[in-house]
């Protein structure tokens, strides 16, 4: 299935939103979704107007699975520009036979230790995810990497040595927050779209964190809630909140394996700074 996936016959105007989870990429791919539709407010599922690669393998009828080939006719039928998203490694997303068709790839970045925590609140809600655990297990998990999506410190590694290739860029979760519209006019240049002053505006307003808190496009209670638990998808889209959540030890343990795992990549917690 993931040869699949990196196989497909992508092209110079698809664009990518990439992130290990809980990192900022139902945000971005809101902005850049209004971007490319004239800042219109579409209450769909956000999966459904940014397309998730990794589920396309998730058949709509248990009893019929989809095939690699279903996979490829399905993603040759998407509307261009195709806008999708993925938490894969690099070595699995389609990034074109050559230069020429190389899909623009955003990277959001966000401090792992915010990211923990907010998967924590993504596993302990949903139901789908069938998933009872405290944050000290949960801590564990992440940190070994056991975990849907796997290992952030993979996922790093995997696309840090691409941040200087002309068809991507690396997005913090922190620069969205301290400063959105310059950051809406980088991913719009990036993108090569030129919307007016006017368009800018709109979206900024419109894809902050409270204007986006309680749109349904984004609540993924398609997945299910656990009962008698009020579950946020959009969380608190705050920046430092691992402090109420982390101890003392496991900070230690958590910079301690940092510098372990990026060792020799040139990569440091400082980029979050």
């Amino acid at each position: 299935m993931l040869d699949c996936l990196s196989r497909l016959k992508v092209c110079n105007d698809d664009v990518i939103i990439t992130s290990w989870p809980k990192s900022g990429t139902t945000w971005t791919m809101e902005i850049v979704w209004q971007l490319y539709n004239d800042g219109k407010i579409d209450e769909t599922q956000i999966d459904k107007k940014v397309k998730f690669l990794d589920t396309m393998f998730i058949p709509a009828d248990p009893a019929n699975p989809q095939t690699p080939n279903d996979v490829i006719k399905t993603f040759q039928g998407l509307p261009r520009p195709r806008l999708l998203k993925t938490h894969l490694n690099y070595q699995y997303v389609p990034m074109g036979e050559d230069r020429g068709s190389a899909p623009k790839t955003i990277v959001v970045m966000r401090n792992p230790k915010d990211a923990f925590v907010s998967y924590f609140n993504h596993y302990t809600g949903l139901a789908i995810l069938q998933c009872d655990t405290d944050w000290e297990e949960f801590f564990e998990l992440a940190l070994s990497g056991d975990v849907v999506f796997g290992s952030w410190f993979d996922f790093v590694r995997s696309w840090w040595p691409h941040r200087h290739d002309p068809n991507v860029m690396f997005l913090r979760y922190k620069d969205l927050k301290q400063d959105l519209p310059a950051m809406i006019q980088r991913i719009a240049s990036f993108l090569e779209l030129r919307p007016n002053a006017d368009l800018m505006a709109q979206v900024a307003q419109q894809t902050t964190f409270s204007a986006m808190r309680d749109r349904p496009s984004f609540d993924h209670s398609w997945f299910g809630q656990k009962p008698g638990r009020k579950f946020e998808f959009l969380w608190k889209g705050k920046v430092g909140s691992w402090k109420d959540f982390f101890t003392e030890e496991q900070n230690r343990r958590f910079d301690r394996k940092f510098k372990q795992e990026m060792a020799g990549t040139g990569f440091d917690l400082s980029y979050f700074d």
